[in-house]
């Protein structure tokens, strides 16, 4: 049996955002609460009760960053949500900056995801402001924006990745989260995107879990042609996650 209620709806810059708490009964009589972080109906984080996260994207991109660059220690993270990227990379002793367009979202991350940022700075503007006009330098940027089921049209140009590239220390990548079919046909949105990070980046890889359709695409982006991956260790990840994981960063 299933249970959902909504615990809160706020309306934001675009549309309105819900937060879910879903309760699932098992065959033993147990049950397991989940809270999800949705807009447009989209679900953009997931969490279960002790706060550890129920899907598998955040892992991958910390898995995947963590893998491109040796020792990062200065993240910026395009994207809030519910907090779950976050809060496993301050775990790890990274410092970073948020970028959050959703006024509500550090509320709603703080009360219903655990989201606490003892190691990050938030900034609430849009993610093409805050990296045309800031001075600072990173090891990695994460890009984990999404408006319906694709990031908003202004953060997919050329442009907009000539500005990330050029906060970018020495040996810094770009993580990319996008939701698309991994094998794209000529002149697809992800044939497209891909066309366009190569335009500014030397070389991108691309990482999914191997099956067809559309789903979680990863890519890292690399200013010069040394881009490098080793599959890093697996730690406190969930059971039913962890072969997801597996499969995606070795791909």
């Amino acid at each position: 049996n299933l249970s959902c209620e909504i615990r809160e709806e706020v309306p934001s810059i675009h549309t309105d955002v819900k937060v879910l708490k879903m309760v699932t009964e098992l065959d033993d009589g147990s049950s397991q609460v989940f809270y999800y972080y949705t807009t447009f109906g989209l679900v953009q984080s997931r969490i279960l009760e002790d706060g550890s996260s129920a899907s598998a994207f955040p892992y991958c991109l910390e898995a995947i960053g963590r893998g491109v660059h040796a020792r990062p220690r200065d993240l910026l993270i395009l994207g809030l949500a519910g907090g779950t990227l976050p809060m496993r990379l301050q775990d790890l002793g990274m410092k970073l900056d948020i970028v959050e367009i959703e006024p509500e979202a550090l509320r709603l991350a703080s009360q219903y995801f655990h989201f606490s940022h003892p190691r990050s700075e938030i900034y609430t503007m849009d993610a093409r402001v805050f990296v045309r006009n800031t001075q600072k330098k990173y090891d990695l940027i994460f890009f984990d924006l999404f408006g319906m089921e694709s990031a908003p049209d202004h953060l997919m140009t050329k442009e907009f990745f000539q500005d990330t590239i050029r906060l970018l220390n020495p040996g810094g990548r770009l993580v990319m989260n996008t939701i698309e079919n991994p094998q794209p046909k000529r002149n697809s949105p992800h044939y497209c995107l891909l066309n366009t990070l190569l335009e500014v980046y030397a070389k991108l890889m691309v990482f999914h879990d191997g099956t067809s359709g559309v789903n979680n695409v990863f890519i890292a982006a690399s200013p010069d042609e040394n881009l490098k991956y080793t599959v890093p260790s697996l730690v406190n990840i969930p059971n039913p996650i962890h072969s997801i994981l597996s499969k995606t960063i070795k791909a």
